[in-house]
């Protein structure tokens, strides 16, 4: 990408910042965030995007701490939608 001129190239990066969550074993609620920015550039711009995504759960009985998984697979999952929704507005 570095050096392409092509106005059809274009570079695509995306970082997580940070990921974030909290259990109330008493309340049985969870809350995840995930915040992150994906940078999308070519020979002429760069534009930063940035994109987050949350979850609240309810009623969740979590025993072991293998039980999160899903939830913060789940998080991913919603930034890679993101993401690829901002990758179609090109």
């Amino acid at each position: 990408m570095d050096t392409q001129t092509s106005p059809y190239t274009h570079r695509l990066d995306f970082r997580f910042d940070e990921l974030r969550g909290t259990y109330s074993r008493s309340s049985e609620k969870s809350n995840g965030h995930l915040y992150g920015e994906l940078v999308l550039s070519d020979h002429t711009l760069q534009k930063r995007i940035p994109i987050s995504t949350r979850h609240h759960v309810e009623e969740l009985e979590a025993s072991k701490s293998g039980q999160f998984d899903f939830f913060i697979a789940l998080l991913v999952e919603q930034a890679a939608i993101k993401v690829a929704d901002e990758i179609t507005k090109l």
